[in-house]
This record gives structure tokens, sequence and C-alpha cells, in this order.
């Protein structure tokens, strides 16, 4: 087992274990999502989004419908609301420290912003945090559990 370096109480720690499971430490990983993009979930961050790129409505609407980066955001969350991304996609994906603020942002703006200490400590709390993060509570929160094992966090 590793030892880790980053205290489990600092918000770095539940990044790398989230960043581990989402894209390996990828941050140019990309994810599209063909049925958020048949939905087509947020068509007016679709239009913000093309037009920040200089891009079609449809080209808007795949970067929408395709999670990104590190921590595998959905573009129609990187780009919206009051917090939302003001550069571009590239900019985006070479910058680790952007992804990492808009992860804590996107994190504080749901209620979510929890350190891995808490959650580890917490199998109730992990569990809704896997839920509202990936959907899938169990098997993301053992996936977390997993990460934070490989990375030298202990339960």
């Amino acid at each position: 087992m590793a030892t880790p370096t980053i205290p489990a109480t600092s918000p770095r720690a539940l990044q790398n274990v989230i960043a581990r499971i989402e894209s390996s430490g990828n941050a140019f990983a990309l994810r599209f999502e063909p049925a958020v993009y048949a939905a087509d979930v947020a068509p007016s961050v679709a239009a913000r989004i093309a037009t920040l790129h200089g891009a079609d409505y449809e080209t808007g609407r795949v970067i929408a419908a395709t999670s990104w980066g590190l921590f595998q955001i959905m573009g129609f969350n990187l780009w919206a609301g009051p917090h939302a991304y003001a550069g571009t996609l590239y900019e985006f994906c070479a910058d680790t420290i952007a992804q990492r603020l808009a992860f804590e942002t996107f994190l504080a703006d749901r209620g979510m912003n929890f350190t891995l200490a808490e959650l580890l400590g917490n199998v109730n709390k992990l569990i809704a945090f896997a839920a509202a993060y990936n959907g899938d509570g169990i098997r993301y929160a053992r996936a977390m559990r997993e990460s934070a094992a490989a990375l030298g966090y202990s339960s």
C-alpha cells in the first residue's frame, strides 16, 4: 500500500481519488455520452459553447454532451450557471489547475464539498456522494474506496 503524501482532510486527496477513477489522471480524457446528445439537455448551454468556440450549434451540443478532463465534468455543467468556465475546451484540458478549481466549484455548488476523510468515515455519506457524482452510488462508492486504498488512504 502506498503512503499518501496529501492528508485525507485536504481537498486534493478527494480530487486525486476521483481523477484516478474518472480519467486515470489524464487531463485530456473525454467521454461522449450519446444519450445526453440525443436528449439535447441544455440547448442554451450548447449555444453558449458554440459561440465561445466559434463553432456551429451541433458542435456545441457535442461538447455539452461530453465529459472532460481529470474529473470528467460534463460540458453542460462546465459551461453553465454562475460559475461557468470562461475559456475554451482546449484551455480547460491544458490547465489542470482550472480543472481542479472547476471540480471544487462543481462540488460546492451542489453542497457536495466533503473531504475524503469525511466520506471514508461515513459510509452513508460516501454512497450519497457517489450517487450524486456518478449515478451508481454503491458501485462508485466501492470504486472510490479502492482508489483511495491504492493511493494509501484507509477507511
